[in-house]
């Protein structure tokens, strides 16, 4: 079933009241990608942009989501997750999800630099999985 224009705005309203904290940022990223000539795309509810020439993954701020030329769709859609969970933690988000992933993401990343093998999936933390969860349910009903 398909979001209606209601639900849809309701999400727009939340990104820009409750969760306006990680949209100040993302909007700022989303002016320097387009002076520096990188076009968006829109993914689910999200303005998508495609960033560097290595897979670096993908990174969340607010309704503006930024992923490696690499990123497969389950990439963007995890990114989609993180901004429908900025509407449900707004302020908190950055606490609850965006500074532990951040934190996450670097220990995966330096842990395959320095040869040791990572024990878990990235995933497993409760705000991948949910990030995950939330935008494989709803990329298609957008």
């Amino acid at each position: 079933m398909k979001l209606t224009n209601t639900q849809k705005t309701i999400y727009y309203l939340l990104q820009f009241t409750w969760g306006i904290i990680m949209n100040i940022f993302g909007a700022v990223a989303a002016l320097v990608m387009l002076a520096t000539g990188h076009k968006p795309i829109r993914h689910g509810g999200s303005v998508l942009f495609i960033v560097g020439k290595n897979n670096w993954g993908g990174l969340n701020l607010g309704m503006f989501s930024f992923v490696s030329p690499y990123a497969p769709e389950r990439t963007k859609n995890h990114e989609f997750g993180h901004a429908l969970q900025n509407c449900k933690w707004g302020p908190f988000f950055p606490f609850k999800v965006a500074i532990p992933s951040f934190l996450r993401y670097w220990k995966f990343m330096l842990n395959i630099k320095r040869g040791i093998k990572n024990t878990e999936s990235y995933y497993e933390a409760w705000f991948e999985k949910q990030a995950n969860e939330l935008g494989a349910e709803y990329i298609n009903k957008w």
